[in-house]
């Protein structure tokens, strides 16, 4: 029998066969690109589904699936809420009795992804997820710049999803409020209806300041509203801090300044910041804004006519309450307060009309830009038209 010789290079395969170069042990820490890729890929892949069979092939039950990689009871739940609110608004806008419309384009891309590390080991994936509507009838483009978060575990199974829509900031508003000045700690900053109550006590003074300009704007003043509404729709102006979860306000103030309204102080009140006739930023020290600037509430009643001053109010408003929403033009303003609110909810601007009178609406948390209001017009919401 010949003998079998075991050669050098032999040798080296068999032991390369056994114990493969580069191969991963099970200590080797997870590749957090990798796992952050399909999982971003999976999210937009069941955006762009769900979008496309809620709004374009109008399905009952749009596509929620989470594809290429595997997914939790949990982050599959969020995944067919996401399916289901897409079908609510398609329903809304086809069936409006007054103005229906239809999408019959959808895009849907990544600005943005961040990856971080949870206390549990999870990736914590943040993307900002851009999604594209071409609304058929008017010819126009509804964008909306929606926060995705997304966990993942190290063996790249999605764990949960957090869409961070219009109806997550309902039930979830973050702070609107600037940072207390110094010497005031004290003051409540927890709610539109605590501050509301400390404008009223702070303000015990019959004394009326010289009204501001509070005459309606005109079309071309308006207009540049709308301008800087678009141009700030889906990023903010690095002019201007940031309410990260509560921008809403904040961004309708700067496009009105921009259109012509004017900051109001009142100097003889130390804590003017507080008082719903007040209205101005400022860039430099502490607060920097007004309440009534960035809080939806207090933009509310300053704008309506502020209570500091209950025999003038008529004389320091800014807008008129109207009636009906159809009627709003270009560079009028739209807030809303959910049901069962006690304080306004949200705030938005008017950026175009469509013939028929379709508002289409602009505003940031979530940022976006030219939303049809046949999109919204089904939600649980009390309604405040401003003409401006």
């Amino acid at each position: 029998m010949r003998k079998r010789r075991i050669t050098a290079v032999g040798a080296l395969c068999a032991a390369a066969l056994m114990f493969p170069i580069g191969s991963a042990s099970a200590d080797s820490p997870p590749d957090a690109g990798n796992l952050s890729s399909k999982a971003v890929n999976s999210v937009v892949a069941m955006q762009k589904q769900a979008n496309t069979d809620a709004f374009i092939a109008k399905k009952d039950a749009p596509a929620s699936a989470l594809k290429g990689v595997c997914s939790k009871n949990k982050a599959q739940k969020s995944a067919a809420d996401v399916a289901d609110s897409a079908k609510k608004m398609s329903q809304s806008m086809s069936k409006n009795p007054k103005s229906p419309r239809h999408i019959d384009k959808v895009d849907v891309t990544i600005k943005k992804t961040t990856t971080n590390r949870k206390s549990n080991g999870n990736f914590l994936i943040t993307t900002q997820v851009r999604i594209s509507r071409h609304v058929a009838e008017d010819n126009v483009g509804w964008v909306e710049v929606v926060p995705h978060e997304t966990e993942m575990d190290t063996q790249g199974c999605i764990v949960d999803i957090t869409v961070k829509d219009r109806d997550y900031y309902d039930k979830h508003p973050g702070n609107s409020l600037p940072e207390n000045p110094k010497g005031n700690s004290n003051l409540s900053q927890n709610s539109p209806s605590t501050k509301n109550n400390s404008t009223t006590q702070q303000t015990q003074s019959n004394f009326a300041p010289v009204s501001p300009a509070l005459l309606s704007l005109s079309k071309d003043k308006k207009q540049k509203a709308v301008n800087y509404a678009i141009k700030y729709a889906e990023n903010q102006n690095s002019d201007y801090y940031y309410y990260d979860g509560n921008d809403c306000t904040n961004f309708v103030s700067q496009a009105m300044f921009a259109g012509g309204w004017t900051f109001f102080k009142n100097p003889l009140y130390p804590l003017d910041y507080m008082m719903d006739s007040s209205w101005w930023y400022n860039s430099k020290g502490a607060p920097r804004n007004s309440w009534s600037w960035s809080a939806a509430e207090n933009f509310y009643h300053m704008a309506t006519g502020p209570r500091d001053y209950p025999g003038l109010r008529y004389l320091f408003r800014r807008t008129v309450i109207i009636n009906n929403i159809y009627d709003l033009e270009p560079g009028d303003i739209l807030q809303y307060k959910a049901a069962g609110e006690t304080n306004m909810t949200h705030t938005m601007i008017v950026t175009r009309k469509a013939k028929d009178g379709m508002p289409y609406l602009s505003y940031h948390t979530d940022n976006t830009l030219d939303r049809p209001f046949s999109s919204m017009a089904d939600k649980n919401v009390t309604w405040y038209a401003h003409r401006t």
